[in-house]
């Protein structure tokens, strides 16, 4: 893609697409607009603009230095859940088990901001009274701001 001086996107595609690309470069560097196949203005004149960002429903905002302080607190407690003994035990025949946190984010471009899925997946499979185990483990131990998704 290549975005103007004010930010905003003015083409995406495959660099390949336009007739001189170090002359777009020059172009934009001076403030100018580009024109031909591709560019924004063009599509949108056309009735091929470019569709308007929507926030997804499920993403939001969150303070990210929480989320830092929330995941270097996960690091530790995923390690004392490795040295742990009855822990260890419950899960060595599961055949599956895990506990990760993910954070996905959304950027909009038009406003430049973000939003953020923060999610703790919590994925358990084997003897009923290992899942318990664990699971009360989690509930206790684990915590933070994002969500929980218990499978």
């Amino acid at each position: 893609m290549l975005i103007d001086k004010s930010g905003k996107i003015v083409f995406k595609g495959h660099p390949a697409t336009r007739e001189n690309l170090e002359a777009d470069l020059d172009t934009l560097l001076k403030g100018e607009a580009l024109t031909g196949e591709g560019i924004a203005e063009e599509k949108a004149a056309a009735g091929n603009e470019e569709p308007k960002y929507e926030p997804r429903p499920d993403f939001k905002e969150y303070d990210l230095e929480v989320v830092t302080n929330e995941i270097e607190t996960f690091k530790d407690t995923c390690k004392a859940m490795s040295e742990n003994d009855a822990l260890k035990e419950a899960a060595k025949d599961m055949p599956r088990k895990f506990c990760v946190i993910t954070l996905e984010q959304h950027y909009s471009p038009q406003n430049d901001s973000s939003l953020f899925r923060y999610m703790n997946h919590r994925v358990l499979v084997g003897k009923q009274d290992s899942i318990d185990l664990l699971s009360k483990h989690f509930e206790e131990n684990v915590k933070g701001s994002f969500e929980i998704n218990n499978q």
